[in-house]
């Protein structure tokens, strides 16, 4: 160990064994002192502990000095450039220093904030606990008013994920407006509003008061809704920059959705008014939504992205300040990467390739061509930043030897200046320095630790990298102890969240709700039929009962009991599956579906006193009107003659199976007139034996008019098929059932996760008909892009059946990834069709 280590371990200790006789509670501190707020002029002086009136013991005075000699960094290398207006910090690469980012906002009001909560523990501290609380705030309610003035951009974001959409991560500082000129590139960044989300948590949580009203809280709700889609949305990433190519191509981040997934589990359930709030200033979050988030992050570590092997920022995700998983091994897999690709003599490199700020970056274009990557391998920028951040990792890991070893590398690569010592942006290989020198030709990465590195001159030009020097600030405050891993982390996202709800399926289905005065419960989407219908399948649905089942004993960790409505209808008593459905129904009313799963059948009104229930109190009667409620209502086709017919289950009939092809290029059908189809289809049954003939009726219908042509009247060419559907449902004519779903256009309940699913497990994905041009699925797209797919002239233009059964095998593909991944070791490309 090195002697300043050593040096530090004696003064850290000694500073560690003082702090207990310091800390007092915030109710001692006499009303005098907190009079005065310091004005900004105070950076500049030192705290003289010997005018105040209470005796301090020595030990108190270094203390004192100690946080002192901090709040003035904080005034001179952080708050000195806040803008008066907005709280917004500039960022130093900007020109006229006018325009600020999200994320560098955020981390420099932790940095404010941190002190802070070193202030808040401590008697006398002459107001400035509540100077740099309100400067932190002042800072995050900033970007919030920033962020409103685009809340039109959030509704449209939320459908369609576009970066044209997307809120922005950079705006004036003075007014808090979008950036001159600024067009969508490098914009959409799901991490910058995940990390102010959680942010904010952490310091509402703090006791500091950042939300103030309910417009700003139903917003914080739309953001929340923003980022759940983040698992199939591909974004610009923490550095703006998209693909490591820089050819303005947007692609799905591990680092952006595992923060998204760690800003839902923070904000799930929480109160923005702090202790003061009621019911309707919760925040609400989709379990569902997060479980996709957690799914795609999990299947993607350690990697970060497709074209990025691994990322620096990584480390922000899986340590602090997210800690987005807590599984051991991924997250020691994911360091151990990030060390062994990426870290350098001066800092880590952002990520292999990475061209920007160094002296081979062309300053007249804005993107890369496609051939120039090759020339910045080995010659990447590194950042001592991260020497900072696993500084943090190895405290909140109680790993002194980490702790130790970054601080022996980091020391030196710091500029001394009469401010104090400051974070250097980034270390750029020099080529001007090695002019004379020859270049290595060893493959061995390590070889660039010979080039000749310089250090960015921002500071030379009295110019901070806030960013950076945020995390430093934050870095030295932990290592001497005068800031506590609970200081920083309130919330306690560095634990195990053993005690966290650990969502899988649908949690969303089978919990109760309290909307606008109303109780409501839905059913699962397992027995949804309006959109698709696998669910008719009665073998696959029997299956995915039980699998619920078994989901619900595992992983159910939220309060009071789920509730599992069933809903039946006749056609499932009447497929060859019958005795399945009634030995499943037994074992249901006696309570045991196996060895390990139990469950109780009783009255709904008996279930919901104990059951999990969720206030959507931020939906009111603006918004839920009568109509709408009656429109996602249940609407059953009911034989009334048939009304009192069955006694018993068992007294329902079982259907004949029928097994029939339907050619629709050549049919009976083909030539008729109008008049003789509508007259068919009006007087002909739909019995079993008729189903074919009426699909293919209707079919020569849907081709002269659409699915709007009128049959007869208020009854059009929908109408009809929707009743073949159900029909042919009862009977399990399945030629009929895909046939009629592919003419209605029917498209399978979020899709596009199962597209995701393949695509982070390094698939790509072709959608077509054989023999004609095939889709190519490369990265993430929004279900209405694959709905144009499968609806295209050339899927559905080719084969009517092919756009339903396209999204079968979607489906059951993306079930045997999930289930079985070694199935497709070796498999590049999945074609279907």
């Amino acid at each position: 160990m090195s002697e300043s280590w050593s040096k530090f371990q004696r003064q850290s200790s000694m500073t560690a064994s003082l702090i207990g006789n310091l800390y007092a509670p915030s109710s001692g501190i006499p009303s005098a002192n907190r009079s005065r707020r310091p004005s900004w002029s105070d950076a500049k002086k030192v705290w003289n502990v010997g005018d105040e009136e209470d005796d301090y013991s020595d030990s108190h005075t270094q203390i004192l000095k100690k946080l002192d000699t901090y709040y003035r960094k904080i005034k001179r290398q952080i708050l000195a450039f806040q803008s008066l207006t907005t709280g917004l910090f500039p960022n130093h690469l900007e020109p006229d220093k006018k325009v600020g980012h999200v994320v560098e906002n955020v981390f420099c009001a932790i940095a404010v904030w941190s002190l802070r909560q070193c202030y808040c523990k401590i008697d006398n501290d002459q107001g400035r606990a509540h100077e740099l609380g309100q400067a932190a705030v002042k800072c995050m309610r900033g970007i919030l008013n920033c962020w409103m003035r685009q809340s039109k951009k959030v509704e449209i974001f939320k459908s369609e994920q576009s970066p044209k959409d997307a809120l922005h991560s950079r705006f004036n500082v003075f007014d808090g407006s979008e950036v001159e000129g600024a067009d969508e590139v490098g914009q959409l960044q799901i991490c910058a509003i995940s990390l102010y989300l959680l942010t904010l948590v952490q310091m509402i949580t703090s006791n500091l008061q950042i939300i103030f009203s309910m417009d700003e809280v139903n917003f914080v709700q739309q953001l929340v809704f923003a980022i759940e889609r983040a698992y199939r949305t591909p974004d610009y990433g923490i550095w703006a920059r998209g693909s490591k190519y820089n050819t303005n191509t947007c692609e799905l981040h591990a680092s952006s959705i595992g923060m998204a997934k760690a800003a839902l589990e923070a904000m799930n359930g929480f109160n923005l008014y702090g202790d003061n709030g009621a019911n309707w200033s919760v925040v609400y979050v989709d379990v569902d939504a997060h479980n996709r988030n957690r799914t795609t992050f999990d299947t993607l570590l350690p990697r970060e992205s497709a074209s990025k092997n691994t990322d620096a920022a990584l480390l922000l995700t899986v340590s602090w300040p997210t800690f987005a998983i807590h599984d051991s091994t991924l997250v020691q897999n994911t360091i151990r990467k990030c060390m062994r690709k990426l870290r350098g003599r001066h800092g880590f490199r952002r990520f292999l390739r990475d061209g920007q700020y160094t002296d081979l970056e062309s300053k007249d274009q804005r993107f890369y061509e496609p051939t120039e990557m090759k020339k910045f391998d080995k010659n990447e920028c590194e950042w001592p930043t991260f020497f900072a951040l696993m500084i943090i990792d190895g405290i909140f890991k109680n790993n002194q030897a980490q702790v130790g070893e970054y601080l022996a590398v980091l020391n030196p690569l710091l500029r001394r200046t009469t401010e104090g010592e400051m974070m250097v942006h980034y270390y750029y290989v020099d080529h001007s320095k090695q002019q004379n020198n020859t270049q290595s030709d060893s493959s061995d990465r390590g070889d660039n630790h010979q080039l000749p590195f310089s250090s960015s001159d921002e500071i030379l030009h009295g110019n901070f990298f806030l960013f950076g020097q945020a995390i430093w600030i934050i870095c030295q405050l932990l290592v001497d102890k005068v800031l506590t891993i609970t200081d920083l982390d309130p919330i306690r996202r560095y634990l195990s969240p053993s005690d966290r709800p650990k969502p899988n399926l649908r949690y969303s289905s089978i919990q109760v709700y309290r909307i606008c005065s109303k109780t409501v419960l839905s059913y699962p989407l397992t027995f949804e039929t309006n959109d698709f219908y696998v669910s008719n399948d009665m073998a696959l649905l029997l299956d995915n009962i039980r699998s619920d089942f078994e989901f619900m004993t595992k992983c159910w960790r939220l309060k009071g009991r789920p509730i599992y409505l069933m809903m039946l209808r006749e056609h499932h008593l009447r497929g060859p599956q019958k005795s399945d459905l009634l030995e499943l129904l037994t074992q249901i009313r006696q309570g045991k579906i196996s060895s390990n799963i139990f469950v109780r059948l009783e009255r709904l009104q008996t279930a919901i006193s104990s059951a999990c229930v969720e206030h959507l109190d931020f939906l009111n009667d603006s918004i839920c009107t009568a109509l709408e409620w009656q429109s996602v209502a249940v609407h059953e086709h009911k034989n009334t003659s048939e009304v009192g017919r069955y006694k018993s289950l068992t007294d329902v009939s079982k259907m004949p199976i029928v097994v029939e092809d339907i050619d629709y290029n050549n049919h009976e059908f083909k030539d008729r007139p109008d008049d003789e189809l509508c007259e068919f289809i009006n007087n002909t049954d739909t019995s079993l034996g008729s189903l074919r003939k009426h699909a293919l009726a209707t079919y020569e219908l849907y081709k002269r008019g659409g699915l709007d042509w009128m049959i007869r009247d208020n009854y059009r060419v929908r109408n009809h098929l929707e009743h073949l559907l159900k029909e042919a449902a009862t009977c399990q004519h399945w030629a009929v059932i895909r046939f009629v779903s592919s003419l209605l256009h029917k498209i399978v309940d979020s899709l596009a996760p199962s597209v995701t699913l393949l695509l982070v497990r390094g698939k790509a994905v072709t959608l077509g008909v054989f023999g004609h041009e095939e889709a190519v699925i490369d990265k993430p797209i929004r279900p209405n892009e694959i709905f144009k797919i499968l609806y295209s002239e050339n899927v559905f233009g080719h084969s009517i059946f092919h756009a339903v059964l396209l999204q079968e095998l979607l489906i059951d593909v993306s079930v045997f990834m999930s289930t079985f991944p070694q199935l497709f070791n070796g498999i590049l490309k999945l074609r279907l069709g």
